[in-house]
């Protein structure tokens, strides 16, 4: 449960700063070390890496059901509903919030090795491509930004 331990200097506070100064781009989520002997089978690995893309598409589209709710309150009658989707920073932010989950489930499904998009496939992959993507891996995310 130490933050600390999956902390690392570049991916953890250098990119995500640069990126907030850039406007803004969802990053993918840290990393999370996994017993890959409790996995059994490869659809099981599979699915672990595809948590994590899916978790953020799901979000995105409670955020937009939120937003499509928002808006079409905007036309009633008034009170606390016609107030809250009256206001403008509130709506802007609850936007700015599914656009970083759209950019993180994109980004985190792309097949590169140390996201979830190569995650998902990695099991189904010939050991000597494995071998390869693993020298790789560490400059992967660092090449693809």
């Amino acid at each position: 449960m130490d933050p600390l331990k999956y902390t690392h200097p570049v991916f953890s506070i250098v990119l995500p700063l640069v990126f907030v100064l850039l406007g803004g781009i969802g990053l993918p989520g840290g990393a999370v070390f996994i017993d890959q002997r409790a996995l059994r089978t490869r659809f099981a690995r599979s699915a672990v890496s595809a948590a994590g893309p899916l978790t953020n598409l799901l979000i995105a589209v409670v955020l937009a059901i939120v937003i499509g709710i928002g808006f079409s309150s905007r036309g009633g009658s008034g009170g606390a509903a016609g107030a809250a989707a009256g206001s403008y920073e509130f709506w802007a932010a609850v936007g700015f919030l599914l656009f970083l989950q759209i950019t993180a489930t994109v980004l985190n499904l792309l097949p590169v090795p140390g996201l979830d998009g190569f995650g998902i496939i990695e099991p189904y992959l010939p050991t000597s491509w494995l071998a390869r993507a693993s020298r790789v891996a560490p400059f992967a995310i660092l090449i693809l930004f």
